[in-house]
């Protein structure tokens, strides 16, 4: 069978994130994985195209912006890469995520106008959560559920040879596509058993050699899936079941990736581990991190994301190893800068063991980025200040960097389960459209908050000096694909838009809304 693999493409926010930009092409810091991965397994029984989402174009028919809130000019968003790759296909794959899976549903939309009998298969954490509401509200036909390795190739045999579906697990589908009397049924099989250790190693390496050159900066690698933790806020699909390859297995994927540096773009290249958690087995990581001395990185750095009391803890080399090679970044989620905040959503560490790990990256002269949150549905504006507050102090007395986003209500949360004794009432509905990222969602979800308060939220984030780049003492420059950030020397940068950097050149632009002050 003929197969196209894509994803939602990337898209900017303009104005105060009042507008979305439908005329620019925007790239992701790294190439969505998961597509180059089943590219990679079903190219040896069907013939496979992959449309990055890096160069999927989407604009609107009349060339205009689309204003948040205004989601019935949706429909008339153009996506003319895609309307041209569905010619001559049998089978659409479309990877989508919570935060663009509205772009995602007018996808499959254009695909149905160009033909109306191809079936389209969604996958990704967000169709595994709401595929009953996709297939109810959507032109999806078919939703992979859980991990899609096995999935996927099992539902392309029984399409091709008109197959029983109803022994595929992990596959949720209309009837209406399933040649069953009973239309417009939805058809949810049996959970898939998620893959072993040994089924990771085993598949084949990500088809890298089909990633676009000059686009991206950085290059993904899995070493594990899940996480041993249970965040309240946090989505992954797999909480609690933590699968981590050996190292011998990651360093050959570490390998492969290094093998197609040549296509990156930029001059701070980075391989990046993509997990949840990098850090879940600290003798693990060590061992990887002691390996790459006998790969040939080039000029590639190294990022990943670790959890507090895995790196600070007394017998974690992490950091030591981290000094042999040049490293990209390391991120903290910390999201909450109180104890009581930390335990509302179970983080499984207080504010000592942030200091204690951040003191450790001082030591070791090995900074940190720090991720933090405000906004939970309980949440006052004096708690809100608290983090901010924290996240300043821990930036300006231990170097390092702080991210502060506002709460995402996700699905498949903690949160999200228990969303309605927080007076939010919406259901998947709210990830169709633009809502999302609106003033109004900002005061439901967090409806502790008044408008004033979220103002003052605002302004004390960008008051605060939690942009500081990692090396601004060398006065580095880089590009906007490989870093989240640039700076003059001694240079701070800041957002005016909640905390999140749209752009980073040029500064001082009305259109960035990004600001540059001098440390003095």
């Amino acid at each position: 069978m003929k197969v196209l693999l894509t994803a939602s493409p990337r898209f900017e926010l303009q104005k105060d994130a009042k507008d979305i930009d439908t005329k620019s092409e925007l790239t992701s810091r790294h190439p969505s994985l998961a597509i180059y991965q089943l590219a990679s397994i079903l190219r040896y029984q069907h013939q496979v195209r992959v449309l990055d989402p890096s160069i999927s174009d989407f604009r609107s028919d009349d060339g205009e912006q689309i204003t948040i809130g205004d989601d019935r000019r949706l429909g008339i968003l153009k996506f003319p890469s895609l309307e041209k790759s569905v010619c001559g296909m049998d089978v659409i794959g479309i990877s989508a995520t919570s935060f663009d899976w509205f772009l995602a549903k007018v996808m499959a939309e254009r695909i149905k106008d160009k033909d109306p009998d191809i079936p389209i298969v969604a996958g990704g954490v967000h169709p595994s959560l709401a595929d009953e509401h996709i297939l109810k509200t959507s032109k999806i036909d078919y939703i992979v559920r859980g991990d899609g390795e096995k999935t996927f190739p099992n539902l392309l045999c029984a399409l091709e040879s008109s197959g029983d579906l109803d022994k595929i697990d992990g596959l949720s589908y209309r009837a209406d596509f399933s040649h069953s009397t009973v239309n417009n049924k939805i058809i949810r099989n049996k959970d898939s058993l998620p893959l072993s250790v040994n089924e990771m190693e085993t598949i084949p390496l990500p088809a890298f050699d089909l990633m676009p050159s000059d686009i991206y900066g950085k290059i993904g690698v899995e070493s594990s899936r899940g996480c041993k933790f249970d965040c309240t806020f946090c989505s992954l699909l797999y909480r609690r079941l933590w699968r981590g390859l050996s190292p011998e297995a990651v360093l050959k994927r570490i390998e492969h990736a290094a093998n197609y540096a040549g296509k990156l773009y930029g001059n701070e290249q980075a391989v990046q581990f993509i997990d949840g958690t990098f850090t879940a087995d600290t003798k693990r990581s060590e061992k990887i991190l002691e390996g790459l001395k006998d790969i040939d990185l080039g000029k590639l750095r190294i990022a990943f994301e670790g959890r507090v009391n895995e790196i600070s803890a007394s017998n974690s080399n992490i950091l030591k190893l981290c000094k042999r090679f040049p490293i990209d970044y390391i991120f903290i989620g910390v999201e909450s800068g109180y104890n009581s905040g930390l335990s509302k959503i179970r983080k499984g560490f207080n504010i000592k063991a942030v200091e204690r790990c951040a003191s450790l990256s001082k030591e070791q002269d090995v900074p940190l980025r720090y991720g933090f949150i405000v906004g939970f549905p309980w949440e006052s504006k004096e708690e809100c200040m608290k983090t901010i507050s924290f996240a300043d102090h821990i930036v300006s007395d231990y170097g390092g960097l702080a991210f502060i986003n506002w709460f995402f209500l996700l699905p498949g949360s903690g949160i999200w389960e228990e969303r309605n004794s927080y007076g939010i009432s919406r259901g998947m509905e709210l990830f169709d459209g633009l809502h999302i990222r609106s003033k109004e969602y900002r005061r439901e979800v967090s409806g502790k908050l008044a408008e004033n308060d979220i103002s003052e939220i605002d302004n004390a984030i960008n008051r605060s000096n939690l942009m500081r780049i990692l090396d601004a003492k060398e006065g580095r420059s880089c590009d906007g694909v490989s870093c989240s950030g640039v700076s003059n020397a001694g240079s701070y940068v800041f957002s005016k838009t909640g905390g999140f950097i749209d752009k980073t050149l040029p500064f001082c632009d009305e259109e960035t809304k990004l600001l540059r002050i001098d440390c003095g």
